[in-house]
């Protein structure tokens, strides 16, 4: 992935042309992006050296709107997430200061417990700036894979809809020294809050026996119709996503897993 290093070096200084070739070292694909490519790499000048991440969107994506994820990063309080260097709107490219610490994913499930999953997501979305954008995965699954048909739970009008992340998987989450720290935001709209933290759950893989407890938790009373809609769409998210990336020649190995992943959680229902 790191075979054009001209290519990606080229696109670093477009987005911060006042940088200079060689300054710029170290570089790192990482791993684990879906539909973005992601490097890593340093800027070393006489006075300092810094490290930083770079991110190639792959192909384009239904609902991802660059200019609202532009002013999205704008808004965002600087304790939620990552510091953004350079935005470009058309390409969708994106400079951002590296975090020291570890994505939620790799990090032991000793260091944490259920409470500071769900204080976590609590704070998150009380942190989050305010869109009128809806995160509507309806009409998302829709675009993405037309031909699923399978009914998709609306969500009751009785519900006050919250500026939600809605691809809270444990790899968009960095555990730093400065606290959790939430990446990727181009999904970020407004949703039944319950839906990040079914997403956050099940990307973590703990066991389904515990989660009505922390749905209680988090919504202050059991309500298990809310929390099985709230899977279904999750789940049914999974699948059109899945599909919609194959069909777009985008055929890795996890996407093929995470399509049938989601066919067999959505037979149980």
């Amino acid at each position: 992935m790191l075979s054009d290093l001209n290519k990606i070096r080229a696109t670093i200084l477009d987005l911060m042309p006042a940088w200079a070739p060689d300054e710029l070292s170290q570089f790192e694909f990482m791993s684990g992006g879906f539909s973005n490519d992601n490097y890593s790499f340093c800027r070393i000048t006489p006075d300092k050296q810094q490290k930083y991440v770079l991110r190639v969107p792959k192909i384009t994506q239904p609902f991802v709107d660059r200019s609202a994820e532009l002013k999205t990063y704008q808004a965002m309080p600087e304790r939620v997430g990552v510091k953004v260097i350079a935005f470009e709107e058309n390409s969708g490219c994106l400079i951002t200061q590296w975090l020291n610490g570890q994505v939620l994913a790799e990090t032991s499930s000793d260091s944490y417990n259920q409470h500071d999953l769900v204080d976590y997501v609590r704070s998150l979305h009380a942190a989050l700036p305010t869109t009128t954008r809806e995160y509507n995965v309806a009409s998302l699954v829709q675009l993405l894979s037309p031909s699923i048909g399978t009914p998709i739970p609306e969500i009751s009008p009785h519900i006050p809809l919250v500026s939600c992340h809605n691809d809270l998987n444990p790899w968009n989450v960095m555990v730093t020294p400065d606290g959790w720290k939430t990446l990727d935001w181009e999904f970020f709209g407004l949703n039944d809050p319950l839906f990040d933290l079914v997403a956050l759950h099940q990307g973590l893989e703990l066991p389904e026996s515990l989660l009505s407890g922390l749905a209680a938790e988090f919504l202050r009373e059991d309500d298990e119709p809310r929390l099985l809609d709230n899977l279904r769409r999750f789940w049914l998210r999974e699948l059109a996503w899945a599909d919609y990336q194959l069909q777009a020649g985008n055929d890795r190995d996890e996407i093929q897993q995470q399509q049938t992943l989601a066919r067999e959680k959505l037979a149980l229902f």
